[in-house]
Protein backbone atom coordinates (compact mmCIF):
# COMPACT_ATOMS: atom_id res chain seq x y z
CA UNK A 1 0.00 0.00 0.00
CA UNK A 2 1.48 3.18 -1.21
CA UNK A 3 1.16 5.98 1.64
CA UNK A 4 0.88 10.11 0.28
CA UNK A 5 3.89 11.80 1.68
CA UNK A 6 1.48 15.19 1.78
CA UNK A 7 -0.96 13.58 3.80
CA UNK A 8 1.16 11.72 6.42
CA UNK A 9 2.96 15.76 6.89
CA UNK A 10 -0.40 17.37 7.71
CA UNK A 11 -1.41 14.23 10.08
CA UNK A 12 2.05 14.39 11.74
CA UNK A 13 1.67 17.99 12.22
CA UNK A 14 -1.46 18.09 13.12
CA UNK A 15 -1.12 15.26 15.95
CA UNK A 16 2.21 16.81 16.93
CA UNK A 17 0.84 20.52 17.36
CA UNK A 18 -0.23 20.35 21.18
CA UNK A 19 -0.04 23.54 22.49
CA UNK A 20 -0.96 27.21 20.58
CA UNK A 21 2.09 28.80 19.93
CA UNK A 22 1.42 31.50 17.92
CA UNK A 23 -1.50 32.71 20.49
CA UNK A 24 -4.08 32.84 17.74
CA UNK A 25 -6.29 30.70 20.25
CA UNK A 26 -6.44 27.22 18.21
CA UNK A 27 -4.04 24.90 17.77
CA UNK A 28 -3.45 23.60 14.74
CA UNK A 29 -0.46 23.21 12.18
CA UNK A 30 0.72 27.12 12.56
CA UNK A 31 1.55 26.05 15.95
CA UNK A 32 4.76 24.20 14.63
CA UNK A 33 6.19 27.20 12.54
CA UNK A 34 9.45 28.27 13.20
CA UNK A 35 10.08 30.95 16.16
CA UNK A 36 10.48 33.28 12.98
CA UNK A 37 6.91 33.17 12.13
CA UNK A 38 5.37 32.92 15.62
CA UNK A 39 7.35 36.56 15.79
CA UNK A 40 5.59 37.52 12.16
CA UNK A 41 2.04 36.13 13.74
CA UNK A 42 2.60 38.06 16.81
CA UNK A 43 3.31 41.47 14.39
CA UNK A 44 -0.06 40.80 12.46
CA UNK A 45 -2.09 40.34 15.40
CA UNK A 46 -0.37 43.75 16.90
CA UNK A 47 -1.17 45.25 13.89
CA UNK A 48 -4.80 44.11 13.62
CA UNK A 49 -4.97 45.19 17.10
CA UNK A 50 -3.53 48.64 16.59
CA UNK A 51 -6.17 48.51 13.45
CA UNK A 52 -8.74 47.56 15.66
CA UNK A 53 -8.13 49.99 18.10
CA UNK A 54 -7.97 52.87 15.49
CA UNK A 55 -11.33 51.88 14.44
CA UNK A 56 -12.51 52.26 17.84
CA UNK A 57 -11.21 55.65 18.41
CA UNK A 58 -12.39 57.10 15.16
CA UNK A 59 -16.59 56.82 15.88
CA UNK A 60 -15.19 58.97 19.03
CA UNK A 61 -13.94 61.50 16.55
CA UNK A 62 -17.54 61.60 15.26
CA UNK A 63 -19.32 61.92 18.28
CA UNK A 64 -17.07 64.81 19.11
CA UNK A 65 -19.17 66.34 16.26
CA UNK A 66 -22.08 66.17 18.16
CA UNK A 67 -21.88 68.57 20.17
CA UNK A 68 -21.40 71.04 17.70
CA UNK A 69 -24.80 70.14 15.74
CA UNK A 70 -26.60 70.38 19.52
CA UNK A 71 -24.62 73.87 19.53
CA UNK A 72 -25.84 75.01 16.03
CA UNK A 73 -29.50 73.89 17.25
CA UNK A 74 -29.04 75.47 20.34
CA UNK A 75 -27.88 79.02 18.17
CA UNK A 76 -30.53 78.60 15.85
CA UNK A 77 -33.22 78.36 18.86
CA UNK A 78 -31.86 80.83 20.63
CA UNK A 79 -31.93 83.34 17.52
CA UNK A 80 -35.27 82.43 16.65
CA UNK A 81 -36.60 83.22 20.00
CA UNK A 82 -34.66 86.80 19.94
CA UNK A 83 -37.15 87.19 16.91
CA UNK A 84 -40.23 86.22 18.32
CA UNK A 85 -39.09 88.58 21.66
CA UNK A 86 -38.23 91.29 19.39
CA UNK A 87 -41.64 90.72 17.65
CA UNK A 88 -43.57 90.77 20.36
CA UNK A 89 -41.82 93.73 21.73
CA UNK A 90 -42.81 95.57 18.16
CA UNK A 91 -46.25 94.25 18.82
CA UNK A 92 -46.69 95.65 22.20
CA UNK A 93 -45.29 99.00 20.98
CA UNK A 94 -47.41 99.53 18.03
CA UNK A 95 -50.27 98.87 20.59
CA UNK A 96 -49.20 101.15 22.85
CA UNK A 97 -48.94 103.53 20.28
CA UNK A 98 -52.34 102.76 19.00
CA UNK A 99 -53.73 103.11 22.18
CA UNK A 100 -52.39 106.34 22.89
CA UNK A 101 -53.80 108.04 19.73
CA UNK A 102 -56.88 106.85 20.81
CA UNK A 103 -56.68 107.91 24.03
CA UNK A 104 -55.63 111.31 22.71
CA UNK A 105 -58.33 111.74 20.18
CA UNK A 106 -60.89 111.05 22.79
CA UNK A 107 -59.32 113.26 24.89
CA UNK A 108 -59.75 115.65 22.59
CA UNK A 109 -63.41 115.13 21.68
CA UNK A 110 -63.96 115.01 25.75
CA UNK A 111 -62.63 118.59 25.59
CA UNK A 112 -64.24 120.27 22.46
CA UNK A 113 -67.58 121.09 23.74
CA UNK A 114 -70.18 119.30 21.15
CA UNK A 115 -71.70 122.13 19.56
CA UNK A 116 -74.54 122.22 16.77
CA UNK A 117 -74.65 121.20 13.71
CA UNK A 118 -73.24 123.60 10.93
CA UNK A 119 -75.96 125.65 9.00
CA UNK A 120 -76.52 129.09 6.98
CA UNK A 121 -78.41 131.79 9.11
CA UNK A 122 -82.48 131.93 7.88
CA UNK A 123 -82.67 135.47 8.47
CA UNK A 124 -79.76 136.19 6.15
CA UNK A 125 -81.54 134.63 3.79
CA UNK A 126 -85.00 135.73 4.18
CA UNK A 127 -83.08 139.20 3.94
CA UNK A 128 -81.18 138.77 0.54
CA UNK A 129 -84.83 137.41 -0.84
CA UNK A 130 -87.15 140.48 0.57
CA UNK A 131 -84.22 142.94 -0.58
CA UNK A 132 -84.17 141.72 -4.32
CA UNK A 133 -88.31 142.01 -3.94
CA UNK A 134 -87.84 145.82 -2.53
CA UNK A 135 -85.78 146.73 -5.15
CA UNK A 136 -88.11 145.07 -8.25
CA UNK A 137 -91.06 147.01 -6.91
CA UNK A 138 -89.18 150.39 -6.25
CA UNK A 139 -88.06 150.14 -10.02
CA UNK A 140 -91.74 150.13 -10.85
CA UNK A 141 -92.39 153.91 -9.91
CA UNK A 142 -96.44 152.86 -9.15
CA UNK A 143 -95.01 150.68 -6.52
CA UNK A 144 -92.40 152.53 -4.62
CA UNK A 145 -94.25 152.59 -1.75
CA UNK A 146 -94.25 148.99 -1.05
CA UNK A 147 -91.01 148.96 -2.34
CA UNK A 148 -89.94 151.01 0.56
CA UNK A 149 -91.88 149.50 2.94
CA UNK A 150 -90.55 146.13 1.97
CA UNK A 151 -86.83 147.50 2.23
CA UNK A 152 -87.29 148.16 5.70
CA UNK A 153 -88.76 144.84 6.44
CA UNK A 154 -85.75 143.59 4.73
CA UNK A 155 -82.86 145.68 6.21
CA UNK A 156 -84.11 144.33 9.67
CA UNK A 157 -83.93 140.79 8.40
CA UNK A 158 -80.69 141.27 7.12
CA UNK A 159 -79.09 142.67 10.60
CA UNK A 160 -80.72 140.21 12.40
CA UNK A 161 -79.05 137.14 9.81
CA UNK A 162 -75.61 139.30 10.07
CA UNK A 163 -75.87 138.62 14.21
CA UNK A 164 -76.86 135.06 13.97
CA UNK A 165 -73.19 135.13 11.30
CA UNK A 166 -71.44 135.65 14.24
CA UNK A 167 -71.85 131.99 15.98
CA UNK A 168 -69.24 129.31 14.76
CA UNK A 169 -71.79 126.96 13.61
CA UNK A 170 -73.90 129.50 11.26
CA UNK A 171 -72.91 130.65 8.01
CA UNK A 172 -74.30 133.27 5.53
CA UNK A 173 -72.48 136.32 6.09
CA UNK A 174 -72.48 137.12 2.55
CA UNK A 175 -75.79 137.13 2.18
CA UNK A 176 -76.89 139.23 4.51
CA UNK A 177 -74.63 141.74 3.92
CA UNK A 178 -75.42 141.59 0.06
CA UNK A 179 -79.14 141.70 1.03
CA UNK A 180 -78.91 144.62 2.93
CA UNK A 181 -76.92 146.47 0.52
CA UNK A 182 -80.41 146.10 -1.46
CA UNK A 183 -82.52 146.86 1.37
CA UNK A 184 -81.05 150.50 1.67
CA UNK A 185 -80.84 150.99 -2.20
CA UNK A 186 -84.89 149.93 -2.36
CA UNK A 187 -85.16 152.35 0.48
CA UNK A 188 -83.37 155.39 -0.52
CA UNK A 189 -84.18 155.57 -4.23
CA UNK A 190 -88.39 154.70 -3.05
CA UNK A 191 -87.98 157.65 -0.68
CA UNK A 192 -86.75 159.69 -3.62
CA UNK A 193 -89.42 158.11 -5.68
CA UNK A 194 -92.08 159.04 -3.57
CA UNK A 195 -90.93 162.94 -3.29
CA UNK A 196 -90.56 163.70 -6.64
CA UNK A 197 -86.80 164.01 -6.75
CA UNK A 198 -86.23 161.89 -9.47
CA UNK A 199 -87.24 162.93 -12.71
CA UNK A 200 -87.27 159.31 -14.43
CA UNK A 201 -88.81 157.74 -11.61
CA UNK A 202 -92.24 159.23 -9.73
CA UNK A 203 -95.12 156.81 -8.54
CA UNK A 204 -96.85 157.94 -11.58
CA UNK A 205 -94.64 156.37 -13.97
CA UNK A 206 -95.17 153.07 -14.95
CA UNK A 207 -91.63 151.23 -15.67
CA UNK A 208 -93.48 148.28 -16.52
CA UNK A 209 -95.56 149.32 -18.98
CA UNK A 210 -92.57 150.95 -20.36
CA UNK A 211 -90.98 147.98 -20.31
CA UNK A 212 -93.04 145.86 -22.12
CA UNK A 213 -93.41 148.16 -25.14
CA UNK A 214 -89.70 148.15 -25.19
CA UNK A 215 -89.62 144.56 -25.42
CA UNK A 216 -92.29 144.70 -28.29
CA UNK A 217 -90.57 146.96 -30.16
CA UNK A 218 -87.49 145.14 -30.06
CA UNK A 219 -89.11 141.37 -30.93
CA UNK A 220 -91.98 142.50 -32.87
CA UNK A 221 -90.17 142.73 -36.69
CA UNK A 222 -88.38 139.30 -35.62
CA UNK A 223 -91.39 137.44 -34.53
Amino acid sequence: MVRIPSFARRSDAADTATEDRNQDGRIDARDERPAADTRTIRREQVDDRGTRERGQAEPATGVATVPTDVETRRDRARAASAERAAAERAADRADADRIAVEHDRVATEERAPAGPRPRASLLATLGLVVGVAAAMLVLTGVLAGYGLALGILGLLLSIGGLSATGKRHVAGKSDAIFGMALNVGAMIVGALALTGALSWLTTETNTVDQVRQWLDSQFADRV
